[in-house]
């Protein structure tokens, strides 16, 4: 058993700061940039907030027709979960992902999360992932 003084508390993804909960969920610059990209993704930009959970009021918080909150609701559950997969990835088998591949990883899986819902969404995965403005579009139109 390693000593505790030989432990790594340093974020993987950086190196640049321990690994908090706040950090490695929102402020490392990697995940930040990931946030970023979703955000985006979905057409919004924003500003980082204070705390994970400042962050999830605010997501929470934003308006939107019902059908596009459903899946906007899948979203920080399936970034959570694609940061801290990436995270263990990292530390026990020594994989780094490509940012994009990463981001991908993250839209597919919103996605299918998505498509296992009971939702009335005709859109396929591939249109949420590469035609997400258009399927936004059509569940306000009610298409």
């Amino acid at each position: 058993m390693k000593p505790l003084n030989s432990v790594n508390l340093e974020c993987v993804f950086c190196h640049n700061d321990v690994e908090t909960v706040k950090h490695i969920l929102l402020a490392c610059p990697f995940v930040w940039r990931l946030w970023s990209n979703i955000v985006r993704w979905w057409g919004f930009q924003w500003v980082m907030p204070g705390s994970v959970d400042g962050l999830l009021q605010w997501w929470y918080g934003c308006s939107m027709s019902k059908l596009e909150k459903k899946i906007w609701m899948v979203i920080p559950m399936a970034t959570h979960w694609s940061i801290w997969r990436h995270r263990n990835e990292c530390v026990f088998n020594g994989l780094q992902l490509e940012f994009e591949a990463l981001c991908d990883i993250l839209k597919v899986r919103v996605a299918l999360w998505t498509k296992a819902l009971p939702l009335q969404v005709a859109a396929f995965v591939n249109d949420l992932v590469y035609n997400l403005q258009q399927v936004k579009f059509c569940l306000r139109s009610g298409g």
